[in-house]
């Protein structure tokens, strides 16, 4: 007979025998960054303890603790750095909008650039782009506003990026498309 999320009544009674331990090791990843809800941290932290229940088998020689532990650090390890590693790739995309390389341009504050291109965005990426940019949440953190699914914010955000790319080259240098069709 299975229980929660698919796992049989014996593999949930064991996760919940280790349900501390889940916490503990959420909590040592707490402060690591300032973007992360420790709610979530604890989210990743337990489903990676019922993944972990779902695959455990007591004839490997190892006990619970000892594969759980790894699985859940591993876990939420990999949360920590795409949390980080999607803010810096968001980041960087969007300062390359907003800063100009041609020398005859006049240079551009970068925060009225940012502002105004957040204006020229659709009404429907404003907001993602605001919180995202200006207030720095995650796209968890931005999805659960939401209430969404983290994998569509960041759909949203490519589509988002798209728009201000194009925006940014009629805005900042409106030779380009006169230059390309010339080349």
């Amino acid at each position: 007979m299975t229980g929660v999320r698919g796992l049989t009544n014996e593999q949930r009674a064991l996760a919940e025998r280790y349900i501390p331990l889940a916490l503990k090791l959420a909590s040592r990843f707490e402060g690591r960054s300032t973007s992360i809800d420790p709610e979530d941290l604890q989210q990743v932290a337990l489903t990676a303890l019922c993944e972990a229940a779902a695959r455990f088998s007591p004839e490997r020689g190892t006990s619970p603790a000892q594969f759980f532990g790894p699985a859940i650090k591993g876990a939420l390890s990999d949360y920590v750095r795409a949390s980080f590693t999607d803010r810096i790739r968001l980041s960087d995309r969007l300062s390359v909008l907003v800063e100009s390389p041609c020398n005859n341009v006049d240079a551009v504050d970068s925060a009225d650039a940012f502002a105004a291109l957040i204006e020229s965005a659709p009404p429907k990426y404003q907001d993602l782009l605001w919180l995202v940019f200006a207030v720095g949440l995650t796209q968890a953190e931005v999805a659960g506003r939401f209430g969404v699914t983290q994998p569509y914010i960041a759909k949203l955000l490519r589509e988002a990026l798209m728009c201000l790319a194009g925006e940014a080259v009629v805005r900042y240098h409106p030779g380009f498309f006169q230059r390309a069709k010339h080349a």
